[in-house]
């Protein structure tokens, strides 16, 4: 069920190759967060209007809300993992002075699908 978003500025030189970084994701958040690869939805959305800290580039922030019920442990471990993908994969971007974060979150209790 895990629900990914990446956010992005229009200056990410891999922003027209987001979707071959979609699959790795996943297959880290099955190994390491105890989730079904059937159930990952990820969406990719361009920031066209922010305002950038004085010294940034840009920025890539992606965002991954799960079901309670995973340990910090096991979260941090994760973030580890998925920090090092999301360094690798925006490289460049990062070397031209972009920021890259990573945030979890818990699902609402009052999330329904049918």
């Amino acid at each position: 069920m895990p629900h990914i978003t990446i956010e992005y500025t229009s200056n990410i030189s891999e922003s027209n190759q987001l979707e071959e970084l979609f699959h790795p994701l996943h297959q880290l958040i099955v190994k390491r967060l105890d989730a079904n690869i059937d159930h990952c939805k990820t969406k990719a959305f361009k920031a066209d209007y922010c305002l950038k800290a004085l010294g940034e580039e840009g920025f890539v922030m992606v965002t991954i809300v799960l079901k309670k019920g995973r340990s910090r442990e096991m979260i941090e471990s994760a973030a580890s993992e998925i920090m090092q993908l999301l360094k690798g994969f925006f490289a460049q971007s990062i070397s031209e002075n972009a920021n890259v974060t990573l945030e979890f979150k818990d699902l609402s209790e009052f999330y329904y699908k049918r």
